[in-house]
């Protein structure tokens, strides 16, 4: 006599969700993000074949995974045998769930900003262990502000393809959306903010980290296009943001006289907008640099950031973040919320969809860039505001451009 084989609770479990999708279903199909249960008529035997299973989707990619526990009547059995006897089979082709895509684009953000606070708590650690004073904040700032910084700007729009990706009408939204941006924000700083911190409210309030974070996340969701089109779009952010930042600056700095003229010399005279405005021929008619040249070039360019970051680390402590938490937690605020919610509004109301609209709101949802610090240290203003607002931004970007993704995904925008 055979044995008789007993089904365990995880088959007896899948043959019943299979009955129950068909009587749910007129096609035998049941879906939902999770899973899908199928069965279908087989033949001889009444083959039953169903799927209940979890999908995964890598972060990078739209494919789908293979995935399902299927039952099989096995051949040579009996009938009361065969109704017992099950085998797992590969069935079914379910469609990526939402909630895992989230997942994957918050694990990409941390693993941007991860090391960006890696070289902040690392300068907050020098400070304390003496390893670095005052005067070496000083001197590192003034040497990223008028030498590392204005190569890695150069080199950025070097290398930006300007021809494939240039889109007027999104380059144009941009610079629209920005300076109507930066006029609100410094309209209500005249209403709430002191005079004494209205340049670095406004700056640390509308200027993103676009360069980093943002063409990062762009190039993570849509590969090259996404690449390409950030890069181009990069290039008007650091131009637009630098002029404005140089204006707001100026005027509501301690050591400048606000006048036109030497609001005028200020930007002219600004290191970082003469490395843009120097690199944009040399990126339009693709002209080509001695490789000696460029590899020298980024040898600059990459101590732009770390040294910038240690120097905003070591600035940082508990009782300037208490002196200026209202005023930077309002800047943060305007910066993660307020500003994304209206330009995204906006860009949707002017008909940008799909991966324009996508790329438009990680470059408004950027959290404030870590130049805004150099350039408000260098102007003598308020810089340990300036910290605070970096830090403080960089730590809601991890949620508010999640949930930001999560409705326009959701709504089918994107």
């Amino acid at each position: 006599m055979r044995q008789r084989l007993q089904p365990s609770r995880a088959e007896t479990g899948a043959v019943r969700a299979g009955a129950r999708a068909e009587r749910q279903n007129k096609h035998g199909n049941y879906r939902c993000c999770f899973c899908q249960v199928r069965r279908r008529a087989g033949s001889r035997g009444g083959r039953i074949e169903s799927a209940v299973g979890r999908v995964y989707e890598d972060k990078l990619s739209a494919s789908f995974r293979w995935f399902a526990v299927g039952l099989r009547l096995p051949a040579g059995l009996s009938r009361s045998e065969s109704r017992l006897k099950v085998w797992p089979v590969i069935i079914a082709r379910l469609p990526a769930p939402q909630c895992l895509r989230m997942f994957a684009i918050f694990s990409e953000i941390l693993g941007i900003t991860a090391p960006v606070f890696a070289m902040l708590f690392l300068g907050l650690l020098l400070k304390r262990l003496g390893q670095i004073d005052a005067a070496f904040i000083s001197t590192a700032t003034s040497l990223v502000f008028n030498v590392s910084m204005p190569a890695m700007l150069f080199l950025a729009i070097l290398h930006a393809d300007l021809r494939t990706a240039l889109q007027p009408a999104l380059l144009g939204y941009f610079v629209l959306a920005t300076v109507v941006g930066f006029l609100l924000v410094w309209g209500w700083a005249l209403w709430r903010v002191p005079r004494v911190d209205r340049g670095v409210y406004v700056q640390g309030a509308f200027r993103g980290n676009n360069g980093i974070i943002g063409l990062a996340l762009a190039t993570s969701l849509y590969g090259d296009y996404g690449l390409s089109l950030g890069g181009v779009l990069g290039g008007v952010v650091i131009l637009s943001y630098n002029s404005l930042s140089a204006i707001v600056l100026a005027i509501y700095s301690p050591n400048a006289k606000a006048s036109v003229w030497s609001i005028s010399k200020n930007i002219l005279r600004n290191p970082l907008i003469l490395g843009v405005l120097a690199a944009i021929p040399f990126a339009y008619w693709q002209v080509r640099l001695p490789a000696w040249l460029t590899t020298s070039g980024e040898y600059l360019a990459q101590l732009t950031l770390p040294l910038a970051l240690i120097c905003i680390g070591a600035t940082l402590s508990l009782a300037s973040l208490r002196e200026s938490g209202k005023v930077a937690l309002g800047a943060s605020v305007m910066k993660m919320v307020w500003l994304p919610l209206l330009g995204t509004l906006g860009a949707f109301f002017c008909g940008f969809r799909e991966a324009e609209l996508g790329i438009l709101f990680l470059f408004f949802a950027s959290p404030t860039a870590a130049a805004s610090f150099v350039m408000a240290k260098a102007a003598g203003a308020n810089h340990q505001l300036a910290a605070a607002i970096i830090v403080i931004t960089t730590l809601a970007a991890a949620i508010t451009t999640n949930i930001g993704l999560f409705v326009l995904q959701w709504g089918g925008w994107i």
